[in-house]
């Protein structure tokens, strides 16, 4: 799932301490491509005399091997200081991206969330559509974890993340908010169009019915809605969701 109001996922960003994958682009995420623009003629051993000169605006009587020596520690000295400056980039994008996401579910957290909304209400501003905020509690959750215990409690949170991932678009979000809820943003869908969505991702929880160890356990799940205004903020949303929590229809 991906968010085209809040930052790009990290695809093609290494977690720190891990080789860089290849973008969609065939390219590594860090490091320098063939097409840097420092990775022509100043690569060390390639470069002629008369290249540099004609670069540099430099006679070439005066572009003896010290000169060229020099000037090629410059230049290999440069790539490696941009090379440093994409690599702590990437790292500190990474671990922001780390900080706005759950770590059990790989959500959205309440902070990545509401980054999210902030997005929307800003591109609500300059014109753009909003959406639906729904608010969905997992009751019963509680009453699993003591029974189960902790290890089928996190079963769940993933099994419900699933289901809330697959059944969203790239321009929805999803978060884990902690303990037994969860947070969808359907954009541009309002009304009824939200209240039918929103009623069928909670249908799905349950089909079929979380398994454990190879038991069903069927879970009761509740939903509320907010519409999305200009001046909305998370906190008012979730509480005029909260209150607006109604079971699934049969």
């Amino acid at each position: 799932m991906a968010d085209r109001y809040g930052p790009p996922p990290l695809t093609d960003i290494a977690p720190p301490g891990e080789s860089p994958r290849r973008s969609s682009h065939g390219q590594h995420s860090a490091g320098r491509s063939p097409h840097h623009p420092l990775a022509f003629p100043f690569a060390a051993g390639t470069a002629t005399g008369a290249v540099l000169a004609v670069i540099l605006g430099i006679p070439e009587s005066q572009m003896t091997q010290p000169v060229r020596d020099a000037l090629e520690r410059l230049i290999a000295e440069v790539i490696r200081l941009q090379e440093d400056i994409t690599q702590r980039t990437a790292r500190e994008s990474y671990l922001d991206d780390q900080a706005h996401r759950c770590d059990l579910t790989g959500l959205l957290n309440r902070r990545g969330l509401a980054s999210g909304l902030a997005h929307v209400t800003a591109h609500m501003n300059r014109g753009g559509s909003g959406g639906t905020l729904v608010l969905y509690h997992v009751d019963g959750l509680e009453d699993l974890r003591r029974a189960l215990g902790l290890a089928a409690a996190d079963a769940v949170h993933r099994h419900v993340a699933g289901v809330l991932s697959a059944g969203l678009r790239q321009s929805d979000l999803a978060a884990a908010l902690g303990g037994s809820d969860f947070a969808v943003f359907l954009a541009l869908c309002h009304g009824e169009e939200a209240e039918v969505k929103a009623g069928a991702l909670a249908d799905r929880l349950n089909s079929p019915a979380f398994l454990w160890q190879g038991q069903p356990y069927p879970f009761t799940i509740t939903f509320g809605l907010a519409d999305l205004q200009p001046d909305s903020t998370l906190d008012p949303l979730l509480a005029q969701a909260d209150a607006d929590l109604r079971p699934l229809k049969p």
